[in-house]
């Protein structure tokens, strides 16, 4: 009699642990199509598929589902109308939100910020923003509870703030974008391409095709010393990030060939001068990579190849990807 009870209490636990072992299967994601979709695309690049499987995050990814059918404003007047041709850009996080912003390739309608669930992964608002900016990066300010989004500028790279509390309450299909409500401008910076957010500081950096970029450290503190400092950067930079205080990230792409991810030591940064080959890791991604984002042990990244645009120039990953950094780091 004992032992049929051990045996129905083993049995029990067995089934208690393969349900909950199914679930967590479930929500990571690894039954869906799109789940094996990416796998496919990753298996030529197997660190980024190892740092992908083993992540671990919940959800593993955030489908793009709206690029090409995006309610947003006409940019000849402000009427709802929707886009085909939107192209993602920047990317942020906060705790319970991820941001995405993208533009209209066709430079018909207002750029967007697409709002997702952190947890669920479900896209809760598509929100409009003032004009066509390029939008190519986003940070959040946790202290501040802000978004910043670079915009576009004439002599100097900008960036604008966009408070939570307005995100959160924004109505949806609004006839009007979202407003700004303070704007950074980066001298010694002629196009801010992506911006990043570490300690006190906005990191704002050039998009630079044959040369070599530029990337400020601008004081968001008052009480930090107002003088920002530059570094000579890499080519062809999409976005920076900045991991426990310690590592910095790079994206670097351009074209339909592979991008990459260089990573270096804080100490490199603060020197200054950034080269290709002083990385200390330098890491193969799909095609068109665009910002990156770090969030805990995880870093946030997004491929505009999911655009019509570049659709049919590589193999498409529409949704954001969530990666275990110390699976990258891994020598």
């Amino acid at each position: 009699m004992q032992l049929d009870s051990l045996l129905i209490v083993l049995s029990l636990g067995l089934l208690l642990i393969v349900t909950h072992f199914i679930y967590r299967q479930f929500r990571l994601g690894h039954f869906s199509s799109e789940y094996k979709k990416t796998l496919f695309i990753l298996k030529r690049y197997p660190l980024v598929k190892k740092a992908f499987s083993n992540s671990l995050h919940t959800p593993l990814f955030y489908p793009i589902k709206e690029l090409e059918h995006t309610w947003t404003l006409e940019a000849s007047h402000p009427l709802k109308t929707i886009c085909t041709e939107m192209t993602p850009q920047g990317l942020a996080v906060s705790d319970d939100l991820v941001f995405l912003s993208a533009y209209c390739h066709g430079r018909q309608h207002y750029s967007v910020l697409y709002i997702f669930d952190k947890q669920q992964a479900n896209l809760i608002n598509t929100i409009p923003l003032p004009g066509r900016p390029h939008v190519g990066g986003l940070a959040f300010n946790k202290n501040k509870q802000e978004l910043w989004v670079t915009i576009t500028g004439k002599k100097h790279g900008r960036a604008a703030a966009i408070s939570l509390s307005d995100i959160l309450t924004f109505p949806e299909k609004a006839t009007f974008p979202i407003a700004y409500t303070k704007i950074y401008t980066f001298p010694g910076i002629s196009q801010a391409s992506y911006i990043s957010k570490w300690s006190d500081f906005l990191l704002a950096g050039t998009f630079e095709r044959s040369k070599t970029g530029t990337l400020g450290l601008f004081p968001l503190n008052d009480e930090t010393n107002n003088i920002p400092r530059f570094v000579s950067f890499l080519k062809k930079a999409q976005g920076v990030a900045i991991y426990k205080d310690h590592y910095c990230l790079v994206s670097q792409s351009f074209g339909p060939r592979s991008s990459k991810v260089f990573i270096f030591s804080k100490e490199q940064l603060l020197q200054g001068n950034l080269q290709e080959n002083k990385a200390l890791k330098v890491i193969k991604f799909p095609p068109y990579l665009e910002q990156i984002t770090v969030d805990d042990n995880f870093l946030y990244v997004v491929f505009e190849s999911g655009a019509s645009a570049y659709q049919k120039k590589t193999s498409p990953i529409n949704n954001i990807l969530v990666l275990s950094i110390p699976q990258l780091l891994e020598k």
